[in-house]
């Protein structure tokens, strides 16, 4: 998955591949993890507190500028669901916005569109509006 660089100081990154964006992180070294995950909480409270929906996942895969091998943190914000969402054909959550699709039912799985599947994750975006909101005040945060 390739993320464009959003914040130079903190290294965090944007993942617009979809409408429902996520700020994303990735661990290179140990000794980067504790000011990462410092960095990461300031956004998951920021979103907490405001009560914006939110997943985060961590996952191992290529560096965003590179082919090394890195730990990826992603932070999606998103529109809340009450009541659980439910698509007909499978079930969307943040898991799939990192790139995997549990699709448990073999008909789904031989029938489902790439078409289909990023209509519905598009449906889970905030507003445009909204969206410039939080990304303007996350980089206030990390500029902090």
């Amino acid at each position: 998955m390739k993320c464009s660089p959003f914040h130079t100081k903190s290294k965090c990154y944007l993942s617009d591949l979809f409408q429902t964006q996520a700020f994303a992180f990735e661990v290179r070294q140990v000794d980067e993890f504790n000011k990462i995950a410092e960095y990461v909480y300031k956004i998951t409270n920021y979103l907490s507190t405001n009560n914006i929906a939110h997943n985060m996942t961590i996952v191992k895969g290529d560096s965003f500028s590179s082919s090394e091998n890195v730990l990826r943190i992603f932070v999606w914000f998103r529109q809340s669901v009450i009541k659980g969402y439910r698509f007909d054909r499978c079930n969307f959550a943040f898991v799939e916005l990192s790139g995997f699709m549990p699709i448990h039912c073999e008909d789904v799985y031989n029938t489902l569109t790439e078409l289909e599947l990023c209509e519905h994750l598009n449906g889970l975006a905030l507003s445009s509006e909204e969206q410039k909101r939080i990304k303007d005040d996350v980089k206030n945060l990390l500029d902090n």
